[in-house]
């Protein structure tokens, strides 16, 4: 029995354990979970990763998704742990996106492509909106040209305000962007400036109110609630701020440096704390859910769906610098390096950095992921994942962390909470039992 399931068995035997500390250390992100994944095979070239793009039109399995990485800020933030650039030319962007398209015109015509419509498009970075208005149009145009997409398909662009001007927003509804992702991360303006965001809350808050004018009726933000600097005061501040505004989505993230794993008991506790506040105040703005461990929103209008396909190890198409995804039984990310990578783009197969094939019981067993990334599980797939995950089932259920709605499974509050920690639970549980 692997150690975070000891943790839980030493809770539900004594029931005197705090809700923080029913783990040794707190994983942030649920995605951590697909490294805990049986792999059986690592094809460091993706050889096989291609084979199956070029002729898998059998290997399609429920929704998908297309992830273009941009690597580009117009000024990168303190706490940025992603591979972006703020010292690119407009000749810079400009060769990066002829690239990505170059490589995105290779792959177009490939079975698994062709094979079925995709259902969400994710532009993300880095800032994509710094790339200069026709530049933007020619890529997010071009992907649309290329790949079939599902006539409701969800079309995200991440972007800082201050990277949305007039010109870039007059361009977005034109070439199918139906949702926008702000970077807010907070509110509060001396907080912004101590971490390298420019404008001021009143600048953000105008911004926000002047976009509905576009069309567009899908934009969320991203708050982080643990920034250096932070408090219950100032998060509270900020969730009343986003719900006074037009905003159909929020991302709420603890802020990650380095090692994801939150280790410290105070710290933890304090963490623990801000988000079931926040969790609490979001779920109760009227028409809002919680779509995933971080992502809420309006039920009809805010939903997120490549946020939602990452969590459900769905297949997800993914091109750029360190642009990791997902095909069929593949996993693979691209080289990590801008300069390896452009490098390299002129051959379809040259950017994997690392592929790995998962064993057959992951696909068996994916259905479990629905509980910690917040959808719940029902009757028919409970009785599916009972042989395996009866036991640990059952030590959620005493320990509050899940719990029946009926004839679903869900997560509670705290279950959210500990979401990343759950799917690497369930993860290390296919390696070592199934």
């Amino acid at each position: 029995m692997d150690k975070m399931l000891d943790f839980l068995v030493g809770y539900a035997e004594s029931g005197s354990a705090q809700p923080e500390s029913l783990f040794p250390y707190r994983i942030r992100n649920p995605r951590v979970a697909t490294m805990a994944l049986p792999s059986t095979i690592e094809v460091v070239q993706g050889d096989d990763l291609f084979d199956t793009i070029q002729t898998g039109s059998d290997a399609i399995s429920g929704s998908r998704g297309l992830y273009i990485h941009i690597p580009y800020c117009d000024r990168r933030c303190t706490f940025c742990m992603y591979t972006c650039y703020d010292d690119a030319s407009q000749g810079d962007l400009i060769q990066y996106t002829t690239l990505l398209m170059r490589q995105l015109e290779k792959l177009a015509e490939s079975a698994w492509i062709q094979a079925a419509p995709f259902d969400a498009i994710y532009l993300g970075g880095g800032t994509p909106t710094v790339l200069p208005p026709e530049t933007f149009a020619y890529l997010v145009s071009g992907i649309r040209k290329l790949i079939p997409i599902a006539d409701d398909c969800e079309i995200t662009v991440e972007s800082t305000l201050t990277a949305m001007n007039d010109e870039v927003w007059s361009v977005l509804p034109g070439i199918g962007v139906n949702r926008v992702s702000f970077g807010v991360q907070t509110f509060d303006t001396s907080l912004r400036r101590r971490h390298g965001r420019r404008s001021s809350k009143e600048e953000v808050v105008e911004m926000l109110q002047k976009l509905t004018s576009s069309g567009i009726r899908n934009i969320a933000i991203d708050l982080i609630y643990t920034l250096e600097g932070h408090s219950r005061e100032i998060l509270h501040d900020d969730l009343l701020t986003m719900a006074s505004l037009p905003v159909t989505g929020l991302s709420l993230y603890p802020l990650i440096k380095g090692d994801d794993k939150l280790v410290t008991q105070e710290k933890l506790k304090a963490e623990y704390t801000l988000y079931m506040h926040a969790d609490a105040f979001i779920r109760a703005l009227p028409g809002w859910t919680r779509f995933t461990p971080v992502q809420y929103g309006d039920a009809q209008n805010g939903r997120a769906r490549y946020v939602q396909m990452l969590g459900l190890q769905q297949d997800i198409l993914a091109v750029g610098p360190s642009a990791g995804g997902r095909i069929a039984s593949y996993g693979y990310l691209h080289n990590r390096r801008l300069r390896e990578w452009v490098d390299n783009a002129s051959h379809e197969k040259g950017t994997i950095e690392r592929c790995v094939q998962y064993h057959p019981n992951v696909a068996k067993y994916q259905p479990v992921f629905k509980l910690s990334e917040s959808h719940g599980i029902t009757q028919q797939e409970i009785e599916l994942l009972k042989p395996l995950f009866g036991e640990v089932f059952s030590m959620l259920l005493d320990t509050g962390l899940i719990t029946h709605d009926g004839d679903t499974l869900r997560v509670t509050p705290d279950g959210a909470f500990w979401a990343g920690n759950l799917s690497v639970l369930f993860a290390q549980h296919i390696a070592e039992k199934a």
